[in-house]
């Protein structure tokens, strides 16, 4: 039997079923691949079996749930908090998330664009892509993989993968290098791939237990000055011709 969108609205205790509009307020469900494009508030939304909603501009969720594959874009609304559970995807485009969430096998979290005030990536093959936009608090026993943006402070926890692809990193503070592995704790700099700068305050690195923390530059700064030395080379042997 195919499934009906639930809404409930809020403050006079009638429940309704049939067509989700994006005008409807109160708690809305998607099941069995339904779509909804959200563009007023709500107070709580869930989403099951491969269904989609979009948060636009002029759209807001309080607590907003992804489940069973389905898939959450942020589009120029805001979320106040937003969960990925169990291989669903939450895409980052613009606008902003207080508390963004992954949790569970295969849940995924992309930003490309917007604000995210509280990143959890936890474990239990939970990853996040960060290729723009800006992150306050990173929190992670996940694997994190980033590419651009702006992360203001990242506390790596046991069982962690983060990997800062760019260039010309440097450790300061109490931060050093073990090939292209960063331990300690301080203040992480450098550029990404399009040469906009970088600057990263590593608050917790816990790399003492049999699940450290693992916080890795790409490439490592040793190859960065191979290749540095290698173009300078070439460069002179062209002058000298």
């Amino acid at each position: 039997m195919k499934r009906t969108a639930l809404i409930l609205t809020v403050g006079v205790g009638l429940v309704l079923v049939g067509v989700l509009t994006g005008e409807s307020r109160g708690n809305f469900i998607l099941w069995d691949g339904q779509q909804m494009t959200v563009n007023t508030t709500h107070s709580e939304g869930s989403l099951y079996d491969t269904s989609r909603a979009f948060i636009v501009p002029g759209g807001y969720v309080t607590g907003l749930y992804a489940r069973d594959c389905s898939t959450v874009n942020i589009c120029g609304g805001s979320a106040g908090t937003l969960i990925a559970y169990n291989a669903s995807t939450l895409n980052i485009l613009s606008g902003s998330v207080y508390y963004l969430y992954t949790w569970g096998s295969g849940s995924v979290v992309n930003i490309s664009g917007g604000s995210v005030d509280h990143l959890d990536v936890l474990a239990d093959n939970g990853t996040a892509n960060i290729y723009g936009g800006w992150v306050d608090g990173l929190f992670t026993s996940g694997v994190v993989d980033v590419f651009g943006g702006s992360v203001y402070t990242l506390c790596a926890y046991p069982g962690s993968v983060v990997t800062f692809h760019g260039r010309n990193f440097d450790v300061r503070g109490g931060l050093w290098w073990d090939g292209n592995r960063v331990l300690g704790t301080g203040l992480l700099t450098g550029e990404w791939m399009d040469g906009t700068p970088c600057a990263v305050n590593i608050h917790v690195n816990e790399s003492r237990d049999e699940y450290k923390a693992t916080i890795l530059v790409v490439p490592e700064p040793a190859t960065l000055a191979l290749l540095t030395l290698g173009g300078l080379l070439a460069f002179r042997r062209r002058r000298c011709k």
